[in-house]
């Protein structure tokens, strides 16, 4: 999926990108996990700045169906998305 904005961001003040999980049902009708808690519903949250995107929540690959997964991997962005999860891990 690719977020587009209508118009340049100004990242003079942070803001916040969430993804409201109860409003995003992965391919079977489940509601997603998106604060990585375990419980569906949790939404996906991260912060834009001007240094980039901090990352305060997210669903982790053992939340992903076989479907995400092969789409990730077709679109070769699961490595990135690979990086992106151990960095938050590390934190």
């Amino acid at each position: 999926m690719t977020l587009l904005a209508k118009s340049k961001l100004n990242l003079a003040q942070p803001e916040e990108l969430r993804i409201t999980a109860s409003q995003l049902p992965d391919v079977y009708g489940r509601t997603l996990d998106g604060n990585d808690d375990g419980q569906p519903g949790g939404d996906f949250v991260a912060l834009l700045t001007k240094s980039g995107v901090k990352i305060e929540s997210f669903a982790t690959p053992s939340t992903l169906t076989a479907k995400a997964v092969d789409a990730l991997l077709s679109a070769g962005k699961l490595e990135e998305i690979s990086a992106l999860f151990h960095r938050h891990k590390a934190m």
